[in-house]
C-alpha cells in the first residue's frame, strides 16, 4: 500500500516516523480489532436492538406521515415541511412499499448506511495513514453516533460525506473532470440529506484547494464548479424557503461560548487524552506525512460546530442543535485514528482504550421517545369527543400557521395518525400571543357550544406550554370538569366533560 502523492508531498525521510507503514498484521492491530468488536457488541447490546425496536421518535413520526400515501405526496410533503430535500423520503417510500412500513423496517436502511459508513471510513483512514488509523476510526464511528438507525436522513449524510472525502482524495491523486464530477455529485448528495451539511464540506474544499498543485486544469475546475451548481439547483427553492422561516424553527437559545466549547469537547478531550498518554506530541514531532491529513480531519471535526455557532449569532436565530453538526463525527473518528497511527505499539493500545471509554457513554444513553399509546387509547375510548392536540413540533410556535390548513393540521398530528387515530384532530398553538388565544377560542367554540366531551393531548417535556394551559382554563371556565388525566413520556392527555 502506498500513501497518496498529495498527502505525501511534504514527506521527509527521517527518523521522525514513529511507526512503520506496512500491511502486516501485528499484535497492536489485532488488539484494536478485538477491542472494537467488544465495544461494538457492548454498544449494540445496550443500544442496538433497542434502536431498531424502540418507540418511534419525534421526527420519525413525520417520516411516517410523509411516506404514508402516494409517491407524489412524499415529494410534496417533504419539500413543504422538511429541511431536507425529498430525495431520502422518495427512497424510503419505495422501500416501505416493498418491505412494509413498520418502524423497524423503516430504520433498516439507516442501520445499513451506518455499517457502510464504518467500512468507508476504514478505507479512508487507511488511505490517509495506515490500517490502524482506519480500524480505530471505524470502531469509534460505530460507537459515537447517537440514534444512528433512526428513520431520518442523517446517517446517509454521514455516509455521503465520507464517500465525498474519499473521492476528494482520489481527485487530488488523479486530476480529471470525471474525478471532480464524482466528488461534486457526492457533495451534492450530502447537501440533499441536509443543507447545513455544507459546513462539514468546507474542510474538503480547503483540502482540495491546498492541494491545487495536483495538476487539475482550469477547465477541469470550471467543469466541476458548473456541475456542482447544476447538481444542487433543484434544492435552491427549498433552501430559500428554509432560510425565510428560520426564525420560526428555533428550538434552543443562542449558544454561549461555553455551550460551543462543550460541543467541541469530544475533540478537545480525545486529543488531550491521547497527547497526555504519549507525552509531548507537538506539531514539530508529528511525522511530516501525517501533518496535512491530520489538519484536514481536525478541521472536519471542528468546523461544523464553529460555523453553526457563528450562523446562530449572526442571524440571531439559534440553530445550534447537535444533529445539524452530525457531519463532524467522521472527522472526530479520523482524528483519533491518525493520532493512534503515529504511536508506538503499547501506547497506541492504551490510548485507544482510554478514548473508547471517554467517548462512548454519550452514545450509549438510550433515546427518549414519546409514548403516544395511552393518548391513542384514550381517544379510541372517546368516540364522541372533540380532539384538541399540541404535538410539540416547533412550527406550532408560529402564529402565522394558525388556523392551520388541512395539510398542516395533518402534519402537526402525524404522531397520532401513526398510532392509528382516525378521528378528526384539531391542532392548537404552543404559545399564547393575542392571535393564538383567539385561534384556540375559535377551535374550541363548536365543542363548547354543543357541550361535547373534549380530549386535550399536549406534549410536555420541561413544563406544559401556554397554549394547552389556556385551552384547559377555557374549558374549565365554561363548565367542564376533568374526568381523566394520563401522564406518559411526552404526551399529557386530559379528558373533559360537562354536565348540562
Amino acid at each position: 500500500m502506498t500513501i497518496s502523492p498529495v498527502l505525501e508531498a511534504d514527506l521527509v525521510e527521517a527518523d521522525n516516523t514513529t511507526e512503520p507503514r506496512d500491511d502486516s498484521w501485528n499484535w497492536v492491530d489485532r488488539a484494536i480489532v478485538l477491542g472494537a468488536v467488544v465495544v461494538w457488541i457492548l454498544h449494540f447490546w445496550l443500544h442496538g436492538f433497542d434502536s431498531l425496536t424502540r418507540r418511534i421518535g419525534v421526527d420519525e413520526n413525520l417520516t411516517g406521515w410523509i411516506i404514508s400515501d402516494s409517491f407524489l405526496d412524499s415529494i410534496i410533503r417533504s419539500a413543504r415541511h422538511q429541511g431536507q430535500s425529498p430525495l431520502y423520503f422518495m427512497g424510503l417510500w419505495l422501500w416501505s412499499n416493498i418491505f412494509g412500513s413498520s418502524i423497524t423496517v423503516l430504520r433498516i436502511p439507516s442501520l445499513v448506511a451506518h455499517l457502510a459508513s464504518a467500512w468507508q471510513i476504514q478505507r479512508l483512514g487507511e488511505s490517509l495513514a495506515n490500517r490502524r488509523a482506519g480500524l480505530v476510526a471505524a470502531a469509534l464511528l460505530l460507537g459515537i453516533i447517537p440514534n444512528a438507525s433512526d428513520a431520518r436522513p442523517y446517517t446517509f449524510l454521514i455516509l455521503g460525506i465520507i464517500v465525498a472525502a474519499r473521492l476528494a482524495i482520489s481527485w487530488s491523486e488523479q486530476p480529471s473532470t470525471r474525478g471532480g464530477l464524482a466528488w461534486a455529485a457526492a457533495a451534492a448528495f450530502v447537501l440533499y440529506m441536509h443543507p447545513f451539511a455544507i459546513y462539514a464540506l468546507i474542510p474538503q474544499a480547503i483540502f482540495l484547494w491546498s492541494g491545487k498543485r495536483n495538476g487539475a486544469t482550469a477547465r477541469d475546475i470550471a467543469n466541476v464548479v458548473v456541475a456542482s451548481g447544476l447538481f444542487v439547483l433543484p434544492m435552491v427553492p427549498q433552501v430559500l424557503q428554509l432560510a425565510a422561516r428560520q426564525s420560526t424553527l428555533v428550538i434552543v437559545d443562542l449558544p454561549t461560548i461555553w455551550i460551543y466549547v462543550d460541543q467541541l469537547m469530544p475533540v478537545i478531550l480525545a486529543i488531550a487524552l491521547v497527547v497526555g498518554i504519549v507525552g509531548n506530541v507537538g506539531l514539530p514531532e508529528v511525522p511530516s506525512r501525517y501533518r496535512r491529513p491530520l489538519l484536514f480531519v481536525v478541521l472536519w471535526a471542528s468546523v461544523p460546530a464553529t460555523a453553526v455557532y457563528a450562523q446562530s449569532h449572526l442571524t440571531g436565530d439559534s440553530i445550534f442543535v447537535s444533529r445539524y453538526m452530525n457531519g463532524a463525527y467522521p472527522g472526530l473518528a479520523l482524528s483519533m485514528g491518525l493520532l493512534f497511527a503515529m504511536f508506538h505499539h503499547g501506547r497506541a493500545v492504551i490510548a485507544a482504550l482510554v478514548v473508547f471509554i471517554a467517548l462512548l457513554p454519550g452514545s450509549l444513553e438510550p433515546a427518549v421517545s414519546p409514548n403516544w399509546d395511552p393518548a391513542a387509547a384514550i381517544i379510541a375510548d372517546s368516540p364522541d369527543a372533540f380532539i384538541v392536540t399540541m404535538s410539540g413540533y416547533i412550527e406550532l410556535a408560529d402564529s402565522a400557521a394558525f388556523p392551520p390548513s388541512p395539510e398542516f393540521n395533518e402534519y402537526f398530528n402525524a404522531p397520532l395518525r401513526w398510532h392509528g387515530v382516525e378521528q378528526p384532530l384539531n391542532a392548537i398553538p404552543r404559545d399564547l400571543s393575542t392571535k393564538d388565544e383567539q385561534s384556540i377560542r375559535d377551535t374550541l367554540r363548536p365543542a363548547i357550544d354543543r357541550g361535547q366531551p373534549v380530549v386535550l393531548v399536549d406534549v410536555v417535556w420541561r413544563a406544559r406550554a401556554e397554549g394547552p394551559l389556556f385551552a384547559e382554563a377555557l374549558l374549565l371556565e365554561n363548565g367542564y370538569s376533568i374526568e381523566l388525566v394520563d401522564f406518559a413520556i411526552g404526551p399529557h392527555t386530559t379528558r373533559f366533560v360537562r354536565e348540562d
